[in-house]
């Protein structure tokens, strides 16, 4: 108790907060624990801290002795698409470059991803994606169409598949067009949500949801209406869908960019719509994932900074309801890479495999050139890609759902985490 009157008499001499104080002083307090378990000779396992590439590539073989599936070490490492990773991340970033990804239209171009991972091979693959081409952003070709692959890297149309696997839309030389695909796994059968915006609508206020099934990523069904809305109040942009056994629940954006939760039993009749937080330093909603990774929801928010020329950020949140989702951290994808700098950020995705993330990022230049940006970066390394460290006392982000588990797994490097987060939390607060 006395320490803590202590921290409130030193926040008033130094002009900081007292709750800011204290956190100050907890991270010292953890410096000291840390250098005291260091001095009785603990040692952090083998894989307590992201390996060399050298090492890389033995930490990822499995016990057959054959590359695990999960991670495509050399490719990216091997070819022209690798990128040029900046100084500051070139210890924590692995295979970053960008994707060959096969389009029906031989553009290449890209947008809207979203992967699915099966520890056992699903319909042939160990990734299944969807994506929409969008060859400089013209919305004609934005037509769901499904890939295969074994790495997440290199990616394939299944045998016997052909893109678009729905087609175009009936109207799409008055207007009207497909975008915002999402695909999920129930028992044997790959669903495909997306959305139409039909051409008859001004203001392309008219939206509707379907879904579609396949059981081989060949023969898909007939179109099922979900969700429609003829004005301006939902657009339903960007589903999101689970399914938790029971029922439905699936998360949009609506025309105002702001979120919204709703849930269904038998996708006739849905729940009340609830709002769902996000802080994104007070900006909407444009795309998102949001991907149950075990204990909690984390997402990928790409939001909307309109302004006189939009501009696209994008932050990271976890929440633990998949309401709630706090105070997003943004992230600063451009600093990965002089390559990227000139880029902007659109619907992004990832799957995370024994703490590493498998980054999907949709990106496009000022000639609407569109490409599909990969990385792959350890859990305990995210918040290096954040621009400023939240204060975890007072709002929920990435900050303190990584500190706890990096100190029990990796006391070796505590001291070295917490000084930089110490650092970087103090110039969040200038």
């Amino acid at each position: 108790m006395r320490a803590w009157l202590l921290c409130g008499r030193l926040a008033t001499i130094v002009n900081i907060g007292e709750l800011h104080m204290k956190m100050i002083v907890a991270i010292l307090v953890l410096i000291l624990i840390s250098f005291t378990l260091m001095a009785c000779g603990d040692k952090a396992s083998a894989e307590s801290t992201f390996p060399s590439d050298y090492d890389y590539q033995a930490y990822k073989m499995n016990t057959s002795g054959e590359p695990s599936p999960s991670i495509a070490v050399n490719w990216l490492l091997q070819t022209e698409n690798q990128v040029e990773i900046s100084d500051h991340l070139r210890e924590v970033i692995f295979n970053a470059g960008f994707l060959d990804i096969p389009t029906y239209e031989n553009s290449g171009q890209t947008a809207h991803p979203q992967v699915l991972f099966f520890e056992e091979k699903f319909m042939g693959f160990h990734y299944i994606m969807v994506m929409t081409p969008y060859p400089y952003s013209d919305d004609t070709h934005e037509n769901p169409s499904i890939l295969g692959s074994q790495d997440g890297v290199i990616w394939e149309v299944p045998e016997g598949g052909i893109n678009p696997v729905v087609g175009v839309p009936i109207d799409v030389q008055y207007g009207g067009y497909y975008s915002d695909p999402f695909i999920l796994r129930r028992g044997d059968m790959l669903e495909l949500w997306f959305r139409h915006t039909l051409a008859a609508a001004p203001g392309n206020s008219h939206n509707r949801i379907y879904r579609t099934t396949s059981s081989d990523l060949s023969n898909w069904g007939e179109l099922e209406t979900i969700l429609e809305c003829a004005d301006y109040t939902e657009h339903f942009m960007s589903p999101v869908v689970m399914h938790d056994g029971f029922k439905y629940r699936l998360w949009y954006a609506n025309f105002y960019s702001h979120l919204f939760y709703i849930e269904s039993v038998d996708l006739m009749a849905w729940s009340e719509k609830v709002r769902v937080r996000a802080d994104l330093n007070g900006l909407g909603i444009w795309h998102h994932d949001i991907v149950f990774t075990g204990e909690r929801y984390e997402a990928l928010f790409t939001s909307a900074d309109w302004g006189n020329h939009p501009v696209f950020r994008l932050f990271y949140a976890v929440s633990y309801d998949g309401i709630d989702f706090g105070t997003g951290s943004e992230m600063s994808i451009q600093r990965i890479s002089p390559e990227l700098e000139a880029m902007t950020v659109h619907k992004c995705t990832f799957v995370k495999i024994d703490g590493i993330y498998q980054m999907y990022i949709a990106v496009f230049d000022q000639d609407s050139v569109w490409r599909l940006f990969y990385f792959e970066i350890a859990e305990e390394n995210l918040f290096k890609l954040f621009d400023c460290i939240v204060d975890p006392l007072e709002k929920q982000g990435a900050f303190a759902v990584f500190l706890v588990p990096y100190f029990v797994t990796n006391v070796v490097n505590l001291h070295q985490l917490l000084f930089e987060s110490m650092v970087d939390f103090l110039k969040c607060q200038k």
